[in-house]
């Protein structure tokens, strides 16, 4: 007998061709029973929080996650071990999506406690200036009517609200057009022996000076809102003291001037910022469109690489989404009407972060600000009386978030009870025998209210002015106080209908407006603390005193060092004390990221990656037969590698020549 024979079958089922006339047929071994051997015992219950190495990206549905499991456990345990499974998973992923992406700065500007207070200070100011430019326009929005025949008066209310809001900046900062040139020739020129570039290595820190000013002078508008006029003009004085302070004692000049030109002065202005006053159009602006920004470029450093170029305005930052993975974002940078921006658009697709361009493109300007929508029953008296209902909803909701209701939802919403509620003569039809329910009706003619109408429009144009909330499109333009056209799009109502309306028709279209309105109606509440405990919430003492034994090293007893400054103590307790007088800064910012975790963890609306569900495919076992899988390209029966199950050899036909003799019968 061969090798190949030896190898494969045993000696007591080794086959005896010489022997035997008759072949026995065999099994091959797959192993006897015996009944002295003892069973194995009982697996312990693995460690069901631990995925399996292939779904360690994904969550597993609870089907696959049975597959791992043994057969013994019942359903109850099932399920608490998925529970637990699935708690372990979130937390995980919770936390590496806070570590990666807590430095950056659009994240510290949502969840950071100082950040994201000094952001919602900021767009509550700009919405404090709003509602002010809305009263001071009350004249012009009583008589303004959103309707589709009154489509060129709207425009025209837009480009002066459009106008207001660019004046309004420009005289504020004017730092636009004056930050590439603040210390231009024609400047210089007149001090005595002090070169520019000079003055500049000598005040490194004349732009946070004047940054923490405006700072403080908002802190205190928004204190104090009837004095926001005032507030600005002397907020300006002091800015322009402190300068002229810090040059005299610097660089010995004195204050004989107004050396950063915060009111103007037209003798001491450049020919390029005189240029570009004369050719300012405070209406339109011309944009670029960056579609690819790094999460890692911060905005003071973009800013820093856009002002270079003349006729640099603003800079506008959306955040980063999940079709993006949360690595790039996208930016407007809005220039001076007139700027080459094809040129710009050509020397920034030179540049490269992380091997890839940033997608610089010319921003079309927007050539349709009045959009109609197509509804034709928006004027009837039902759905008018619905949409001023949903409307003071919303401005109530808003104007609570915001710190708006005194000056703003109050004044507005006096009388609103007056346009809600319906007035009938219902006992005089009972007197006169008339029966006329209105709600029962299924066929019905349009019933126009002109008053409501009225009233309506105001609200909507308040919501679009403060709030930038379109009303007829259901959306909320975010950040448009940086973007190009800071009044850009306003729907309207559409052309009507002269046809008979039906119930029916007018009930789903209330039903579906509210169902579009309600997350802008209700507020979305934050996780409870139970809620919150769950995902893993993080306790600052504990964090602070973690970090401080973190950094307490036993070089030798008795002898203890500090990493922080690389001092050697006696005793653990005096490391502890150094910690804490001499590096009370580290200690808050342990502080601070606590803090923002836990923001992080309490926001319904968390920004997180997309969860995928996979199935996990246990091993199978090489001993026995399994079917063929039944999805992909084994799912044909006719294709070779369903017959094979796997194998890529084809059989061999079969030959029924031998059928052929039967025909003669």
């Amino acid at each position: 007998m061969s090798s190949y024979e030896e190898r494969i079958f045993s000696s007591k089922h080794r086959l005896n061709f010489e022997n035997d006339i008759r072949a026995k047929r065999v099994r091959p071994n797959v192993g006897e029973y015996d009944p002295d051997t003892k069973l194995p015992p009982r697996p312990m219950l693995p460690d069901v929080t631990k995925p399996p190495p292939s779904s360690a990206e994904s969550l597993q549905t609870f089907k696959a996650f049975l597959q791992n499991q043994p057969d013994s456990i019942t359903e109850t345990e099932a399920q608490l071990m998925y529970r637990a499974y699935k708690e372990k998973f979130t937390k995980r992923r919770l936390k590496e999506f806070f570590d990666s992406h807590c430095e950056e700065e659009w994240f510290k500007e949502k969840y950071h406690p100082n950040n994201s207070e000094n952001m919602r200070l900021s767009s509550e100011l700009n919405r404090k200036k709003r509602v002010e430019l809305f009263w001071d326009l009350s004249s012009t929005v009583e008589n303004l009517r959103l309707d589709y025949s009154n489509q060129s008066e709207v425009i025209k209310f837009m480009e002066k609200v459009a106008r207001e809001l660019e004046d309004d900046q420009r005289m504020e900062s004017k730092i636009w057009y004056q930050s590439p040139h603040l210390f231009s020739s024609s400047r210089s020129a007149d001090i005595p022996n002090v070169d520019a570039q000079e003055v500049r290595v000598k005040c490194p820190s004349l732009d946070q000076v004047v940054v923490e000013c405006n700072n403080n002078g908002a802190d205190q508008e928004m204190k104090d809102v009837d004095m926001l006029g005032r507030s600005k003009l002397e907020t300006c004085k002091i800015v322009c003291s402190i300068v002229n302070e810090v040059i005299e004692n610097v660089s010995d000049l004195g204050p004989s001037r107004d050396v950063c030109n915060f009111f103007g002065d037209p003798n001491y202005k450049s020919e390029c910022m005189m240029d570009i006053e004369e050719n300012y159009d405070t209406t339109s602006t011309v944009s670029i469109h960056l579609k690819r920004v790094p999460v890692s470029l911060s905005r003071s450093e973009l800013i820093a690489l856009l002002s270079k170029y003349p006729g640099f305005i603003r800079l506008a930052l959306s955040e980063p989404t999940q079709d993006t993975d949360y690595k790039t974002r996208k930016a407007w940078v809005s220039f001076v009407n007139g700027t080459n921006v094809k040129n710009i658009c050509i020397e920034l697709a030179d540049l490269e972060f992380g091997g890839r361009g940033i997608g610089a493109v010319v921003n079309k300007v927007l050539t349709k600000k009045v959009r109609l929508n197509t509804i034709v029953f928006l004027t009837h008296d039902k759905v008018v009386r619905n949409d001023i209902r949903l409307a003071s909803k919303i401005i109530r909701k808003m104007d609570e978030d915001w710190n708006l209701t005194a000056e703003g939802g109050d004044r507005l919403l006096v009388d609103l009870a007056d346009h809600l509620v319906e007035v009938a003569n219902a006992e005089e039809n009972e007197l006169l025998g008339i029966n006329q329910d209105e709600d029962t009706k299924e066929v019905f003619d349009l019933e126009v209210n002109d008053e409501l109408i009225r009233y309506l429009d105001k609200l909507i144009l308040y919501l679009r002015i403060v709030h930038s909330f379109d009303y007829y499109n259901c959306i909320e333009y975010q950040h448009e106080d940086d973007m190009p056209n800071r009044f850009g799009l306003l729907h309207i109502r559409g052309r009507g209908t002269s046809e008979r309306l039906r119930r029916t028709m007018i009930e789903a279209h209330n039903k579906s407006q509210e169902a579009k309105m309600r997350p802008f109606m209700e507020k979305v509440n934050s996780l409870t603390d139970l809620e919150v405990t769950a995902l893993g919430i993080r306790d600052e003492d504990q964090e602070v005193e973690k970090f401080i034994r973190a950094n307490i090293e036993e070089i030798k007893p008795g002898r203890y060092l500090c990493p922080l400054s690389g001092k050697k103590f006696k005793g653990e307790e005096y490391v502890r004390k150094h910690i804490e007088s001499r590096f009370g800064g580290r200690l808050e910012d342990v502080r601070n990221v606590v803090k923002s975790f836990n923001n992080y963890l309490r926001d319904r609306n968390r920004p997180q990656r997309k969860s995928e569900r996979t199935l996990y495919r246990p091993p199978t076992n090489n001993n026995h037969h399994t079917n063929p899988p039944i999805y992909g390209r084994y799912q044909d029966p006719r294709s070779p590698l369903y017959r094979g199950y796997g194998l890529t050899e084809e059989r061999p036909k079969l030959d029924y020549n031998d059928l052929e003799i039967f025909r003669q019968y």
